[in-house]
């Protein structure tokens, strides 16, 4: 994936999971990825989606996948995107209509 399939995908991605982000999440991440911060925003949001509990739908979580797959690991300080298996297996996985 190129760096403009990468930003579009993330962008989607985002927006598709904004309202179920909490308010403080939703701000930090808006800037970071207006601030091309993606390794930030993705470890994070990552974070937020594990914690919360946030749901997910199986496209979501294989965009995420693609998302967290787009670095090079180990990246240092990025420990959801370092540990995406692990990750990516803890999600709260819903079927779409949910």
């Amino acid at each position: 994936m190129d760096e403009n399939e990468f930003t579009n995908l993330l962008e989607g991605f985002v927006r598709n999971l904004r309202d179920r982000l909490p308010e403080a999440d939703r701000q930090r991440i808006d800037s970071y990825l207006y601030g091309g911060e993606w390794a930030l925003l993705i470890d994070e949001l990552t974070e937020t989606l594990l914690q919360e509990r946030i749901p997910v739908t199986q496209e979501e979580h294989s965009n995420l996948k693609k998302l967290l797959y787009y670095f090079d690991v180990p990246i240092e300080y990025f420990d959801a995107i370092n540990k995406r298996d692990e990750v990516l297996a803890g999600l709260n996985i819903v079927n779409a209509a949910q």
